[in-house]
């Protein structure tokens, strides 16, 4: 299995572009322009001649959950494409025309080759891996909700994974263990299912910690040990882990529909859900704190004078 966690590199681009486009601070993409251009290099070496990733070693983790992850692992090509956005944008604002064309040109090796081999038209959902021309039986929410979040897939795919994983419910699937469940949340966001997103936020947080009694956030959805068979037995699992705490940051963004329109918050927008609850939210901004609530079905939104509303 090996030390190296391959997305984590991916994950890492991902957020040096949205640390920019929050901080407005471009110093830091100057900094580690170098090392961005590295991890894509490092990645180019295992695209196959059908425009995926194939066989990246070491262990790409995603999260705790049981995934199969030989072959064209469909998660971790997902996570390229969207880190390959995010390098495209950083070239751009490098002025690097090479890097911007090459990420571009990977972005739809993967676009066209990621459906093609990973949907299962049979079940209406996007499998785990492909491995030497053939789709594996495994079945997750990680490739799926990826695929969602990242632009792999269109509409009427959107509409058979939600209603396949998440309404019929007519497939079995591994679950997302709590980090990745942040991509679940915002897939379902993104395919206008709001309402969706909360039932997961409310079932997975509120009965399986909040419920029982938790006042931090759980590693994995078991007390202890994981999901081989939910039992301690030497691995044991942070009762306060930072990477299942994203509701927080998910329900301050979403809620409001907050968006960034000019890198530093001086420019953003909003689409505030409607909601069957009030709620009364604040974002911190580089430029000051802007309060969104919504109360007797009005929103009203509170910016400082150097931000503008769009």
């Amino acid at each position: 299995m090996g030390g190296a966690l391959p997305d984590y590199s991916l994950w890492w681009v991902i957020a040096l572009w949205e640390h920019y486009r929050y901080t407005g601070e471009d110093h830091w993409i100057h900094n580690f322009y170098p090392q961005v251009q590295s991890v894509v290099q490092v990645f180019v070496r295992y695209v196959d001649d059908s425009g995926l990733l194939a066989d990246v070693p070491f262990w790409p983790i995603m999260d705790w959950a049981d995934l199969d992850r030989r072959g064209e692992f469909g998660p971790l090509n997902a996570l390229f494409y969207g880190a390959l956005k995010a390098v495209r944008e950083m070239a751009r604002l490098k002025g690097d025309d090479h890097t911007a064309e090459l990420a571009t040109e990977l972005r739809a090796g993967i676009a066209e080759g990621f459906e093609k081999r990973l949907y299962d038209a049979d079940r209406g959902c996007l499998v785990d891996a492909n491995l030497d021309g053939q789709q594996v039986d495994h079945v997750s929410e990680h490739c799926n909700v990826a695929a969602i979040h990242f632009g792999l897939v269109d509409g009427d795919t959107e509409a058979e994974i939600i209603d396949a994983l998440y309404e019929s419910e007519s497939v079995d699937y591994v679950e997302a263990q709590p980090f990745f469940t942040t991509v679940v949340l915002q897939a379902l966001d993104d395919t206008g299912r709001f309402d969706l997103a909360l039932d997961v936020l409310r079932e997975r947080w509120g009965e399986r910690m909040v419920e029982r009694g938790y006042t931090s956030t759980l590693e994995e959805w078991t007390e202890n040990g994981s999901w081989r068979d939910g039992e301690f037995f030497g691995i044991p699992r942070s009762h306060s882990h930072a990477w299942s705490a994203h509701p927080a940051e998910f329900l301050v963004r979403n809620l409001t529909g907050f968006e960034i329109i000019e890198p530093g918050c001086g420019t953003v927008a909003f689409d505030p859900k409607e909601t069957e609850f009030e709620y009364e939210v604040t974002i911190p901004t580089p430029e000051g704190p802007i309060h969104v609530s919504r109360t007797d079905g009005k929103v009203r939104i509170d910016a400082p004078p150097a931000v503008t509303v769009a």
